[in-house]
């Protein structure tokens, strides 16, 4: 009698579980998300799960991509969370703040608005692999050598990549612009920090004449390896890559409109 009991009891306690279970939480609903509390579902708020702020449509639906909400725009990605600080969406540039309200579109930083340091920022996500795979190249460096590998950091991307944009731009190919280190105004001006920089520049192409009609046909990867080998057979440039001192690079590229130039720009920093 007390074996039946007990199993009766474990049964009903099973059932209870899976009854909190089905009304708790996240719920599929034909091709929508839900999410239930105290047996309803959240609608027409922002809700904060799992350390994540998400928005839910008067139906009780889960938001994604561009909303309109209390006179402000905001983004929310495919899997439901709300976007903040410095965005890449849907190839385009945008700055939201801490609540998620988009500031404006395009890039600003310290106070200083430059168009391209919006393409810099784009052009950084889009290069994000090749980053990580010119890192790889320089990191082995760093091993055959037994100094600690370097950090690949994103702002310090941003300035790279905006080095090589600036040459473009500007038709030049130096560490200096109007008689200025250009990496150290660059960084001063967009994080508000002087930090003590190396930089390695590399360019293939003609860089006289931006459009020489003479079209680069190496794949990026290639361009990547190739760069890599030429930085590493000039002294001056190999040093740079593995200073012990430094803990942390940005890696940026940029090709030419015309694909007569590759650039690419190495940061480095304590």
């Amino acid at each position: 009698m007390k074996k039946l009991t007990y199993i009766l009891t474990l049964s009903a306690c099973l059932s209870l579980g899976s009854a909190l279970t089905t009304f708790a939480g996240w719920h599929r609903v034909d091709k929508d998300w839900k999410y239930k509390t105290d047996g309803n579902y959240v609608a027409d708020e922002f809700k904060e799960i799992g350390g994540q702020i998400y928005h839910f449509s008067n139906y009780g639906i889960m938001d994604t991509g561009w909303r309109y909400i209390d006179e402000h725009w905001y983004f929310f990605a495919a899997s439901g969370n709300m976007l903040t600080g410095e965005q890449l969406v849907e190839s385009k540039a945008y700055t939201f703040d801490c609540t998620g309200k988009m500031l404006y579109e395009g890039i600003h930083r310290n106070g200083f608005e430059d168009e391209l340091l919006t393409e810099a920022f784009i052009k950084t996500q889009m290069n994000w692999q090749e980053s990580l795979y010119a890192l790889e190249l320089v990191n082995q460096e760093r091993a055959r050598l037994g100094i600690a590998p370097l950090a690949l950091d994103f702002d310090l991307s941003v300035v790279a990549t905006y080095r090589c944009l600036h040459m473009n731009r500007y038709n030049y190919y130096d560490h200096k612009y109007n008689n200025e280190y250009a990496c150290d105004v660059n960084w001063a001006t967009y994080s508000g920090k002087s930090v003590i920089l190396s930089e390695n520049l590399h360019i293939y192409g003609d860089e006289r004449n931006p459009n020489n009609g003479i079209i680069n046909t190496e794949t990026p990867r290639e361009y990547t390896n190739k760069a890599h080998i030429e930085l590493v057979n000039s002294p001056g440039h190999y040093k740079n890559m593995t200073d012990p001192l430094d803990v942390r690079v940005g890696i940026g590229f940029y090709r030419n409109s015309y694909r007569t130039r590759d650039y690419s720009t190495q940061l480095y920093s304590y």
